[in-house]
C-alpha cells in the first residue's frame, strides 16, 4: 500500500511526514532526473513508534543500464463515475528481503472513446501491472474499488511493451 508520496528536492532531500506511529515502512525511489533514468532502489524496514518518531533514509542511485515504458488500453472504458490507476510494481531488495513495491503509478485517460495509460521511463526489467477502478455511486457516494488481474510485463531498453488491462465487470 503506498502510503504517501512525495517529490524530492532539488538537491535530493524529501521529507515523509505524518506517518502513524506503531508502523513498519519502507522507502521506494525510483528518480527520473535530468533525462537520466535510475534504477528503483528501497529501503529496509522503518520502524516509526512514538517513542522513535522520524527516522533517516540515505540512498545513491545508478543510472539504469536501459529504459522504455509500457503502455496501453483499459477495458471497458471509464465512465464519469469511474478514476482509473495504474501501478507497476517490481521486486527490489529490502533490506536482505526482496519484496514487491509500486515503483510508478498513473492515471488511465479517456480520449474519443477509448481509455488509455503510459508508463513511461522504467528501468528495464520484469514488472508486474495492476489496474485499480474506483467507481462513486453518485446518488449514494458509495465507493466500489475493483481490481483486474495482475499482468506480468517486462520493459526492454528503448522499447514501449504493450500491456491491454481488464477490470473485471461487476454481475
Amino acid at each position: 500500500t503506498v502510503v504517501r508520496t512525495t517529490t524530492t528536492g532539488l538537491d535530493g532531500t524529501y521529507l515523509l511526514d505524518l506517518l502513524p506511529a506503531g508502523g513498519t515502512y519502507f522507502v521506494v525511489s525510483q528518480p527520473v532526473a535530468g533525462g537520466v533514468t535510475y534504477d528503483a532502489r528501497a529501503s529496509g524496514p522503518i520502524e516509526i513508534a512514538e517513542a522513535t518518531p522520524t527516522a533517516t533514509y540515505d540512498a545513491t542511485f545508478a543510472p539504469a543500464a536501459a529504459w522504455g515504458g509500457i503502455a496501453g488500453s483499459v477495458t471497458p472504458v471509464a465512465t464519469e463515475a469511474d478514476a482509473d490507476l495504474v501501478e507497476a510494481r517490481r521486486a527490489l531488495d529490502a533490506g536482505g528481503v526482496e519484496r514487491t513495491f509500486v515503483v510508478r503509478t498513473a492515471p488511465a485517460v479517456v480520449a474519443a472513446g477509448v481509455e488509455s495509460y503510459a508508463l513511461e521511463l522504467l528501468p528495464a526489467g520484469p514488472y508486474g501491472l495492476l489496474l485499480t477502478r474506483r467507481t462513486v455511486d453518485p446518488a449514494t457516494g458509495a465507493e466500489t474499488v475493483r481490481t483486474s488481474a495482475t499482468s506480468a510485463v517486462t520493459v526492454a531498453g528503448g522499447a514501449t511493451a504493450t500491456a491491454n488491462l481488464v477490470v473485471p465487470v461487476v454481475p
